[in-house]
């Protein structure tokens, strides 16, 4: 038999480019069977980097408006296209606001986010690749500032002294005029020299965006509205309004070239309460302490014996004011029964603060000053002085006693041994004005049917007596 040759050929035989090949087909083989396995396992495969998210966003944003965020989405440094990703913005206290994106074929993804209250907010993006695994940005801090309100307070009509009328506010978005619904609107006047601030009203607003309040002004007021600042909205203040009140009265005219008073004094406070509404009471602490070497010294009508009187009267311009006398007591009733009637005719007074105020009566006679007052057309009670006139020969005038009352002594004038008091030019009675009294004026007529005399038959007309 012939030999069989079992040497194997060697392996130099083969050619040397399907060795080569051989190996890298081994190895590409391993390399996808590695690849697949990762999907399977839900993890990312040797070698490959995790996604990287990087959101980008202004670092505040306003409540109720779309802030636009955006989030860049890469792998091993290339961009990942088409990949779903969320936004999630959370704030303690409120519920999350999510919005989902798709990456563009820059690996980008875009969305907008309302946020609907003021406060911090993380916003966070997120990402879920082929196996389910979840992919997380660093968390983007951004802070919610309220929308801005433009307030705007309005009235109607003609605004009547210290009758009510209705003033609006009106608050609107800022951004987008749109009304702004249940905020609470609070309405304040503010301080003048005569009145103290005080808040109107506090109500919330309406449907529109409204709110209406009703209040009254005395002469004129400022009005100011704001709003607190709520979880949607910053608080705001509206543009000061001005009200200018008419009076309820006919004003006092003056004949063509009459004689006007030296008027000192204009800070007569508002009438309180309906009417003449008047007040009788001893006298405060406070005017005693004031009267002192003035309108009272020693030896004169006892504070006991006195009482202090408020009342309201019309002045001159047509507004109702607060006024001041002291009488003796059993003059205080009948005296606050006339000067009730005479607002209820709608006789005028020009002032009627308490001689006081005017100062020492001249060349140190005692009293208050009285020439002053009288030139003032001011009207007054109790003034433990003399008559004018007569101070040298020191006869005590009736008003020391408290039983006496000078009404609007500019227009009705004294005849004193020394000539006409305050003027002359008023002296005769067919003057026109409707503070001018005659034998028939209905406020000759009221004192008198109180008790007074009136000083008309020995030409004291501003003078009563009782």
């Amino acid at each position: 038999m012939g030999s069989i040759d079992r040497t194997h050929k060697p392996r130099g035989n083969v050619p040397r480019r399907w060795r080569i090949g051989s190996r890298f087909l081994i190895a590409a083989l391993s390399s996808s069977l590695v690849m697949a396995l990762s999907v399977v396992l839900g993890v990312p495969a040797s070698g490959v980097g995790a996604p990287t998210l990087i959101v980008t966003a202004p670092v505040s944003a306003v409540v109720g408006q779309g802030l636009d965020v955006s989030v860049a989405l890469t792998q091993d440094s290339a961009a990942l296209v088409s990949a779903s990703v969320t936004f999630t913005a959370q704030s303690a206290g409120h519920a999350d606001v999510v919005a989902a994106s798709t990456t563009d074929e820059t690996g980008v993804a875009q969305a907008s986010l309302v946020l609907p209250a003021r406060g911090s907010w993380t916003i966070v993006a997120s990402y879920l690749d082929a196996g389910n695994n979840p992919f997380l940005s660093d968390p983007f801090l951004v802070t919610a500032i309220g929308q801005s309100v433009s307030l705007g307070v309005s009235t109607a009509g003609v605004i009547t002294s210290e009758v009510p009328f209705k003033a609006t506010v009106q608050v609107l978005s800022a951004t987008n005029k749109a009304p702004v619904v249940g905020v609470v609107v609070t309405l304040k006047r503010l301080a003048t020299s005569t009145q103290p601030a005080a808040d109107v009203g506090r109500a919330t607003s309406d449907a529109q965006g409204r709110v209406t309040f009703t209040t009254s002004v005395w002469k004129a007021a400022s009005l100011v509205a704001s709003v607190g600042q709520s979880p949607t909205y910053e608080s705001g203040v509206s543009a000061t309004i001005r009200v200018i009140a008419h009076p309820a009265f006919a004003a006092v005219t003056y004949p063509l070239g009459a004689a006007q008073p030296k008027v000192r004094f204009s800070d007569a406070p508002q009438a309180q309460g309906v009417g003449a509404n008047p007040l009788i009471a001893s006298i405060p602490d406070s005017v005693w302490a004031q009267m002192q070497g003035l309108t009272w010294h020693k030896g004169c009508t006892a504070r006991s014996s006195l009482r202090y009187i408020t009342v309201n009267y019309i002045g001159f311009d047509g507004f109702r004011y607060r006024g001041s006398i002291i009488l003796a007591s059993w003059a205080a009733k009948p005296a606050a029964n006339v000067f009730s009637r005479l607002y209820a005719i709608k006789y005028p007074i020009r002032s009627m603060f308490l001689v006081d105020r005017y100062g020492k009566a001249p060349n140190g006679y005692p009293g208050a000053n009285d020439y002053a007052s009288m030139a003032s057309d001011n009207t007054t009670g109790f003034n433990c002085r003399y008559v004018v006139g007569k101070e040298t020969r020191q006869v005590m005038s009736p008003h020391a006693s408290g039983g006496a009352i000078d009404i609007n002594t500019w227009e009705n004038p004294y005849s004193s041994p020394k000539g006409w008091y305050p003027n002359s030019w008023w002296v005769p009675r067919t003057r026109k004005s409707p503070a001018l009294l005659t034998w028939s004026s209905p406020a000759v007529k009221a004192f008198r049917a109180a008790g007074f005399s009136w000083g008309g038959s020995y030409v004291d007309y501003q003078h009563f007596d009782s």
